[in-house]
């Protein structure tokens, strides 16, 4: 079954306009333009940093029919916030009935605006236990405020936290060791970073399996960006 007939079968994929799909990851992404993330304000000119080599700013992602669908998902969130939680929640319970997917990626493109998406977002989660979400974000503040007025994460979602800039060579892959309060990071938050290909360690304990191949990366079984156990996550630069 194609996206054509997906759409045909299930309305609420209009509804939200659509999602997307990676040949590396199992499931499907919901992606929006990166013009709206905070971090790339400030990082885009900025040297060693993650934003300065944004992937979402060459090869597919930046072809029209990619930009066109990340401006699609957007109007169709700020249209109605809320009609578009729901319709998210009805998608995902369709897509997992047909066996067509139980992963679910948040931002493969962009970052969280408010912290009232971050709230839909994580109340779909909460709403498709048969799920494993994760979101990634490199928006600290959003985050930050999330856990001040105390937004509790459901047990089948993960937040990934990325660096903002490279680590540096012979860096320790603990991007993040005192990024949070210890006191004050629930369940849930965990991290990422990148580095630089040359310097990438593909046996380190913290570094993404899909790389350790040659050939085309690919997750294959592994599911530990959407495990909140695997506190750390390291990509090579790509």
């Amino acid at each position: 079954m194609n996206f054509r007939d997906i759409a045909d079968l299930i309305p609420e994929w209009r509804a939200v306009g659509g999602l997307s799909s990676n040949s590396k990851m199992p499931g499907l992404s919901w992606g929006i333009p990166i013009a709206v993330c905070a971090a790339r304000k400030i990082y885009l000119k900025i040297p060693h940093s993650v934003c300065s080599h944004c992937y979402c700013r060459k090869g597919f992602m930046n072809f029209p029919n990619s930009l066109n669908a990340q401006r699609r998902r957007l109007r169709c969130y700020a249209k109605d916030p809320d009609l578009w939680a729901c319709n998210m929640h009805k998608l995902l319970a369709r897509l997992y009935d047909l066996g067509r997917l139980d992963t679910m990626r948040w931002f493969d493109s962009g970052d969280l605006v408010d912290l009232p998406m971050l709230k839909r977002i994580l109340a779909v989660g909460m709403l498709t236990p048969n799920y494993k979400h994760w979101i990634s974000t490199q928006d600290e503040n959003i985050l930050r405020a999330a856990i001040d007025t105390g937004v509790i994460i459901p047990q089948n979602v993960t937040v990934r936290l990325t660096r903002h800039l490279i680590l540096p060579p012979g860096a320790a892959h603990e991007p993040h060791k005192d990024s949070l309060p210890h006191r004050t990071n629930p369940s849930g938050v965990t991290y990422s970073a990148v580095q630089y290909a040359k310097q990438f360690d593909h046996d380190a304990r913290t570094s993404c399996p899909a790389y350790k191949s040659s050939e085309s990366p690919k997750c294959g079984e592994c599911r530990k960006c959407w495990d909140r156990l695997q506190a750390v996550i390291v990509y090579p630069l790509h």
